[in-house]
């Protein structure tokens, strides 16, 4: 029934597409899938955004794991072809852009943001003082993130990095960058390139 009735909701949805037992949907018809795009039991998809179109696009053969949450409330989430994401992972574009490249590798419970809250005056709950965002997120292709890691809004990693487990990227890093600790730091590139770690 899934396979057959599915489809119709989205903006597209491509060949091959799986979709599991218990998944929520909100505003599929922003939603987009490549081709052979597999998503697990309890995952949500929320493409709200603020386009006209696309709004929660996922490239062909990404897997989504297990209750892992995609949305994009004021910003577009874009990932890319081949991507996996581990169990309980959260993209959450809140208010700039997420862009994820191909082949991205996410352990559990990575959380991505494009967003934060103001939080200057004391007597109002910071909830309550809206958000902002520094710029889009942005992941470039084939990096491999541990479990647990975090990007904050306006973030570029750059390609074919791989941030330890439980760390929070603060700043931008370079390609190749292998990056641990809280703040992340560089410790090494992966190419051998003897340039500055900062």
């Amino acid at each position: 029934m899934r396979k057959r009735f599915y489809p119709k909701l989205f903006l597209r949805s491509g060949r091959g597409v799986i979709l599991g037992l218990d998944i929520v949907l909100r505003h599929p018809k922003r939603i987009h899938f490549g081709d052979y795009v597999a998503i697990d039991d309890g995952c949500m998809l929320d493409g709200r955004g603020q386009s006209e179109g696309a709004s929660l696009m996922i490239g062909s053969r990404t897997i989504v794991s297990r209750n892992c949450v995609l949305s994009s409330k004021d910003g577009i989430s874009t990932i890319g072809a081949g991507c996996n994401f581990g169990a309980e992972c959260l993209v959450y574009a809140s208010h700039g852009n997420v862009v994820i490249e191909d082949g991205v590798l996410f352990a559990a419970r990575c959380y991505i943001d494009a967003g934060r809250y103001h939080h200057d005056t004391l007597d109002v709950p910071i909830m309550e003082q809206g958000q902002y965002f520094r710029g889009d997120t942005i992941i470039e292709k084939n990096s491999w993130f541990g479990a647990g890691a975090i990007v904050l809004d306006g973030i570029r990693v750059g390609h074919d990095s791989i941030i330890g487990a439980g760390e929070v990227v603060t700043s931008d890093l370079p390609p190749y960058s292998i990056a641990v600790g809280v703040p992340a730091k560089v410790v090494k590139l992966r190419n051998g390139s003897t340039g500055s770690h900062k």
